[in-house]
C-alpha cells in the first residue's frame, strides 16, 4: 500500500515496533528505549492517536492492512497507540509474520494519579473531570478518550483493568506480543530490554538509556497535589476493586 506520512525507513526488512499501552504507562519510555537500543525512531513516530494515515480503527481488517504495510515499507519509526485489545484480536494473528507488538503496563495507583493531573489541565473534554483522584478513578469514562476503547466501563479504574486484562490475555497467548511492566523498565532496564531485543532481533552488548526527563512527565500535566490520605484511598480502592494478579 502507498504510504504517505511522514515516517523513517531501514534499509531492509525489519519487523514493525508497535508499542501499546494504557494512557500514562510509559509508552514514550519504551518507545525511545527501543530507539536507542535497537536502532528504531522515534523522531518521527507513528501516533495512532491522530494517524497521518485514514485508519478505522472499528474494521480490523484495515488496520490489518495499515500495519503489514507499514512493515512492509521497513518502516523504522516506532508505532504508539492507547487502543484496547479488543480493535487488535481479531487480527492478531495475521500480524505475526511483520509485526512484534509490546504492551507496557503501569501500577494503577501511579496511572489513575498521572492521567487525572493531565486530564484537568486540558482546555478540551478529554475525560472526566474532577475534584480530586479517587473521584477521577470512580468517574465513567466520557470525552475524546472513548476513542481507545471498544465498550463502555463502570469507572476509569474498570477501563483501566479491562485494558491490562485484554492485553496481557492476547500476550499470553501469542509469541509476538510481549508484555512488560513499567516498574521493572525503569528499575531493571538492561534486564528487562533483553526480551525485547530478542523479540525484534537486535542483538546489543550494552543497553543505553534514553533520557528519563524526556517521558517522566508529559506537556500539559497540571501539578495538582493529591495528599497521602486521598493516595492511601485511591490504594484501597484499586486492592479492593481488582482482583486478578495484574496488580
Amino acid at each position: 500500500m502507498e504510504l504517505d506520512i511522514n515516517f523513517v525507513r531501514f534499509g531492509g526488512p525489519r519487523p514493525l515496533a508497535l508499542v501499546v499501552g494504557h494512557e500514562r504507562a510509559g509508552n514514550h519510555f519504551l518507545m525511545n528505549a527501543i530507539a536507542a537500543c535497537c536502532g528504531y525512531s522515534t523522531a518521527p513516530y507513528i501516533d495512532f492517536d491522530h494517524p497521518e494515515i485514514n485508519i478505522n480503527f472499528h474494521q480490523p481488517d484495515l488496520v490489518e492492512n495499515v500495519l503489514n504495510g507499514l512493515a512492509g515499507a521497513h518502516t523504522a519509526s516506532v508505532v504508539k497507540s492507547h487502543h484496547h485489545a479488543a480493535f487488535f484480536a481479531p487480527i492478531i494473528e495475521e500480524l505475526a509474520a511483520h509485526v512484534r507488538i509490546f504492551y507496557i503496563h503501569r501500577d494503577p495507583v501511579a496511572v489513575m494519579e498521572s492521567f487525572w493531573r493531565f486530564i484537568q489541565g486540558w482546555p478540551w473534554a478529554e475525560g472526566p473531570k474532577a475534584e480530586s483522584v479517587l473521584e477521577f478513578a470512580l468517574a465513567q469514562p466520557e470525552g475524546r478518550l472513548l476513542r481507545y476503547q471498544m465498550h463502555q466501563h463502570d469507572s476509569m479504574l474498570r477501563r483501566w483493568q479491562a485494558h491490562a486484562e485484554g492485553w496481557l490475555s492476547l500476550a499470553a497467548r501469542h509469541e509476538h506480543v510481549a508484555a512488560l511492566r513499567y516498574e521493572y523498565l525503569r528499575d531493571d532496564y538492561a534486564a528487562t530490554m533483553v526480551g525485547v531485543c530478542d523479540l525484534l532481533g537486535c542483538p546489543v552488548e550494552n543497553y543505553p538509556e534514553p533520557d528519563r526527563d524526556d517521558y517522566i512527565k508529559a506537556a500539559g500535566e497540571t501539578d495538582l497535589p493529591i495528599s497521602e490520605d486521598e493516595r492511601e484511598a485511591l490504594g484501597s480502592l484499586v486492592r479492593g476493586t481488582i482482583q486478578s494478579d495484574i496488580l
